[in-house]
């Protein structure tokens, strides 16, 4: 442990020696997130936990993704509160949001009205069905471009025209 701690701090201060807890904190909120996203879009295209049941994976990780998503929603709320011009603005940010909605609805069709909702049919079948994996493309997908277009947020070669 000893090693990895002298490792990590040894990253933080070739990276430029002082790094806030905020940015810190961001960052691993937002690793997170995408890491459970990422675990279970992998399991929906049969890349891992090949053996173990769909639903256990859904009920170990779905909980936590669901509060990372949250603290993600709200902690992206305040800081579209302290500059909301320059965030309206900027492009990567509309698309960010956009992919944001459109991971949410390909979650919420996945979960309601296609082979989510039939869970109990293939839950331990080595094979997911064809909605399953495509619900898995595009989620990881999306949350690849949400990555990208949040990153880009501070790279803004879009001025908004402020009168």
């Amino acid at each position: 442990m000893k090693k990895i701690v002298n490792l990590l701090l040894g990253v933080v201060t070739s990276v430029g020696g002082f790094v806030e807890v905020g940015s810190i904190s961001t960052a691993a909120q937002a690793g997170s997130e995408f890491g459970f996203a990422l675990l279970w879009d992998l399991r929906l295209l049969n890349v891992t936990l090949r053996r173990v049941p769909v639903s256990d994976v859904q009920a170990r990780v779905m909980p936590w993704t669901n509060v990372g998503f949250v603290i993600m929603a709200i902690r992206g709320a305040l800081l579209f509160y302290e500059e909301p011009v320059r965030f309206y603005g900027n492009i990567f940010f509309r698309l960010k949001l956009i992919a944001l909605v459109l991971a949410g609805l390909n979650a919420a069709i996945f979960h309601f009205f296609t082979a989510g909702k039939r869970l109990i049919e293939w839950d331990s079948s080595p094979v997911s069905p064809p909605s399953a994996k495509a619900a898995g493309y595009v989620s990881l997908f999306l949350w690849a471009c949400i990555v990208v277009f949040g990153r880009f947020i501070a790279y803004n070669w879009f001025d908004p025209i402020v009168q």
